[in-house]
């Protein structure tokens, strides 16, 4: 099935019947509510450089640029250059690519992992309600632990503080080519560490999860993450800039990390590698592609609709409760049949703070994306972004709003790379891919 799905995505591209080809959209960039709504949200947080897309109706209506990527050497953010990091909305990208070989009998979601890689051991130890001094052994009919709850953090593996020791190998060596070849090599850092819990007991964030799932999708689908992301969703999707963020081979236009420190926002000159950690948090990408993404997400490019509707249902404790979280995303609000259902995910990392949230039954999606090393709530500038555009919606009219009736010529352009400017509206034509 898996090369089926491969075929049939080679031959859409090669006919053009697939793949992102906005042809002659019309892209407004001067809506006055939502410039507002950055600016205001960019003086409170300190934010230096921010990318926003929205999407409605399987195309980006809003496409912007804010700020620097590079403060220093004064490189404004271009939506359609400048690479942000992905951080945990790559976790996104693995649970898409799970519901495609639970779709296609490669992988059984509800198989025992080792069953899949038995290189995989699940720990004999766990600790009792994650209490570090409280360590008991794992029953062995409790030794189970499934891809379905490695993708809805259920599963009982730690995430970086929360376990007996860090999985994160070191610095050095992840930014070594030599060294990091992936992450099955990183999985040893922290693969036998005890559980935090029973598997299925609870829900609890978990990256290193994220990983072990990747490894297992890239044993069974037969090739590396990266190779089956741009097969099955990047190339599907229209994506050009989605990529892996290694240290020794680094995106062009990558972004320049800012923190805030004492009210001020001052370069952030930290820099690590997260390849090692590809299927939960690896990713660098233009706001665009994020957009592209989302969009092929809310049509059919990439999933059908009863695959989504498998990623987007919400998982379930060994209890029987039911979790706010589905197969890489969470679900903020509604049920599937609710017209403001809505799932997402955020990211934090060293260099990053994005989000990204879906209305499937809406068609909607908004995507921010920036190069803050400090927590600057980007879910909620996305929640007001989409509140007024839902509003809109609502009242019968179009999503986004003209804000400029001629071209104004300020200091800040939106896409530097091709010298446009903001104005009332710009048409161009995407060639698909």
């Amino acid at each position: 099935m898996l090369v089926q799905r491969f075929f049939w995505v080679g031959l859409m591209l090669c006919t053009g019947t697939v793949g992102w080809s906005q042809d002659f959209a019309t892209i407004y960039f001067g809506d006055p509510d939502i410039e507002k709504q950055v600016d205001d949200y960019r003086k409170d947080k300190g934010v230096v450089g921010m990318g926003l897309a929205v999407v409605h109706d399987g195309e980006i209506v809003y496409l912007r640029g804010y700020g620097k990527e590079d403060r220093e050497a004064d490189i404004f953010v271009d939506p359609k250059a400048t690479r942000f990091r992905w951080a945990s909305v790559s976790k996104t990208l693995t649970g898409v690519l799970a519901v495609m070989a639970d779709n296609d009998g490669i992988v059984d979601l509800d198989t025992n992992v080792p069953y899949y890689y038995p290189s995989y051991k699940v720990p004999s130890k766990y600790y009792v309600g994650g209490n570090l001094n409280n360590g008991q052994s794992v029953p062995w009919y409790r030794r189970f632990i499934t891809m379905r709850q490695l993708l809805s953090h259920t599963s009982g593996i730690q995430h970086y503080s929360n376990g007996l020791k860090r999985p994160e190998p070191p610095a050095s060596l992840a930014a070594d080519k030599n060294v990091n070849t992936g992450m099955e090599w990183a999985l040893s850092y922290w693969v036998d560490n005890p559980l935090i819990d029973l598997p299925g007991n609870r829900w609890s964030y978990s990256t290193p999860a994220y990983n072990l799932a990747g490894v297992v999708l890239e044993q069974k689908m037969g090739g590396s993450f990266d190779q089956l992301t741009q097969m099955l969703i990047a190339q599907p999707a229209g994506m050009t800039t989605l990529r892996p963020d290694t240290l020794w081979n680094p995106a062009p236009r990558r972004a320049v990390g800012y923190t805030l420190s004492g009210g001020v926002a001052t370069r952030d000159n930290r820099d690590d590698d997260v390849s090692w950690k590809l299927a939960g948090g690896g990713f660098i990408s233009t706001v665009e592609d994020m957009g592209r993404y989302a969009a092929a997400l809310l049509g059919d490019e990439i999933l059908s609709p009863a695959e989504k509707s498998d990623m987007w249902s919400p998982q379930s404790l060994r209890n029987g409760d039911l979790t706010n979280w589905s197969l890489g995303w969470r679900i903020r609000q509604g049920t599937a049949s609710d017209l403001d259902f809505k799932v997402e995910h955020g990211g934090a990392q060293t260099k990053a703070r994005c989000h990204l949230s879906l209305y499937p039954n809406r068609g909607l999606a908004v995507a921010v994306m920036t190069n803050s090393s400090t927590n600057c709530d980007t879910r909620g500038l996305a929640r007001d972004i989409e509140e007024i555009v839902i509003d809109r919606l609502d009242a019968g009219d179009a999503p986004i709003k003209k804000g400029y009736d001629h071209l104004d010529m300020i200091a800040e352009p939106l896409f530097p790379s091709i010298g446009l400017f903001r104005s009332v509206t710009t048409t161009y034509r995407t060639l698909s891919r």
